[in-house]
């Protein structure tokens, strides 16, 4: 078996790259911060912002940079992909992260876990309240870790305004 050999960064940004990567290997996606990294490199928390840029600023949306390291016959240099990143939630278990907006109001006074959202049932056009259970919050989102199941419409937009059985007209799906 060949070894592959790699020379030193040659830029900021191919040190930071490399950093990230091990950093996120060793300690996962969500403790991989802007100032760790900055840390790690040494460099300031501006110039890793400068190189890199900002989540905040693209609202939650950041540039990927994959590294290939075998020749694929057909892949070029430009071309653009749709790709995935697949988290473990937390403690490894299984559920659905969804926007913290699709809680109903009155679930404050639910137990400690539990929620209300609304799902759409398509026969009637209608939306049911549903309880779901919650294992925490990760970045914007909910962790649901029982209550829906893959498939399940979510009413996201004008949760407040909902009531149990109300009908509703689907918004089209943004890919």
């Amino acid at each position: 078996m060949k070894a592959v050999t790699r020379s030193a960064p040659s830029s900021t940004r191919e040190r930071l790259l490399d950093a990230a990567a091990g950093l996120i290997a060793v300690d996962g996606w969500t403790a991989v911060t802007m100032g760790k990294l900055a840390a790690h490199v040494g460099v300031s928390r501006q110039t890793v912002y400068n190189e890199l840029g900002s989540k905040a600023e693209q609202v939650s949306a950041f540039p990927v940079v994959v590294r290939l390291e075998n020749k694929v016959a057909g892949l070029n240099a430009g071309m653009s992909v749709e790709a995935n990143i697949e988290e473990p939630l937390n403690g490894g278990s299984a559920g659905f992260l969804v926007p913290l907006g699709v809680v109903a109001p009155e679930s404050a006074s639910q137990p400690q876990g539990a929620a209300s959202v609304f799902l759409y049932d398509g026969a009637s056009s209608t939306v049911k309240k549903h309880k779901v259970m919650v294992g925490g919050v990760r970045d914007n989102r909910l962790i649901v870790t029982s209550g829906l199941a893959e498939g399940d419409i979510v009413a996201s937009a004008g949760v407040s305004y909902l009531v149990d059985g109300q009908k509703v007209k689907l918004l089209p799906v943004q890919e």
